[in-house]
């Protein structure tokens, strides 16, 4: 199960695939300590081949928007769309699960999508303990720059009574923008390769992450006694791409 998305999107051009991406990730910011043993939320990174041109697709032509028929067949063509999730399993072609992957073994090749799961379901046994599922969720947008995607991640505390009354903590999950490889550790100078971890900020809610001079800055919203409410950190080195195709690529 997956939080109802509340967050805006970020986008640019691919220096290898010269595609253009789109990234996101699940949270709800209105319910953000919510916890479910069934929660499953992910960041992902979606392309569009045929960009900067239009194509009709799922088999469905979409008209004119003068024509009285263009909102059901707009609304037909998206429900047609493949899905991450699909239980039948039908639309691995499109999308690639890479959780866990840090060396880009994983990288998608002819699919058209990579996905990231924060979590691992518990079982749906209610004598089961809360032990695997941390029931992380994206904080706030992502951030696309040099070729790396910046999630701002919150784990809502664990426990029960006054433990489940903490703040809870927040996390940088850094992913290769095509790949969606697992870049975490290289925020953190002399950090080794660690598939499954993101990088531990602190206590409290990360906002979005804003890029200033190759540094990122963000709020974090913790305990009452916090003064320092800035947190900044030094962004991974990566790639530029000469923009002469009027949009945003990945060294902007």
């Amino acid at each position: 199960m997956h939080d109802t998305h509340f967050f805006s999107m970020d986008a640019g051009i691919g220096v290898t695939t010269r595609d253009f991406w789109l990234f996101g990730g699940t949270g709800n910011f209105n319910k953000l300590a919510s916890r479910s043993r069934t929660m499953d939320n992910i960041i992902y990174g979606i392309r569009d081949r045929d960009y900067p041109f239009f194509k009709h697709l799922n088999g469905v032509v979409i008209p004119r928007q003068t024509d009285p028929t263009f909102v059901e067949m707009a609304h037909l063509g998206a429900n047609a769309a493949p899905a991450i999730d699909n239980p039948d399993g039908s639309q691995t072609a499109q999308c690639k699960n890479v959780t866990g992957d840090a060396d880009g073994t994983e990288c998608p090749s002819t699919e058209d999508a990579w996905y990231i799961k924060l979590d691992q379901q518990d079982g749906l046994d209610p004598n089961d303990l809360l032990t695997t599922n941390t029931m992380r969720k994206t904080s706030a947008p992502p951030t696309l720059f040099q070729g790396q995607v910046y999630f701002p991640i919150y784990e809502p505390p664990a426990g029960t009574g006054e433990e489940s009354c903490r703040i809870g903590n927040a996390f940088i999950c850094a992913s290769d923008d095509e790949c969606g490889t697992n870049n975490s550790h290289k925020l953190v100078k002399g950090s080794t390769a660690n598939a499954e971890a993101c990088t531990f900020v602190r206590e409290g809610v990360l906002s979005e992450l804003v890029v200033f001079d190759n540094t990122l800055f963000a709020n974090i919203a913790g305990p009452p006694d916090m003064k320092d409410t800035l947190y900044q950190i030094t962004a991974i080195a990566g790639e530029v791409l000469s923009n002469s195709g009027g949009w945003r690529d990945v060294g902007f």
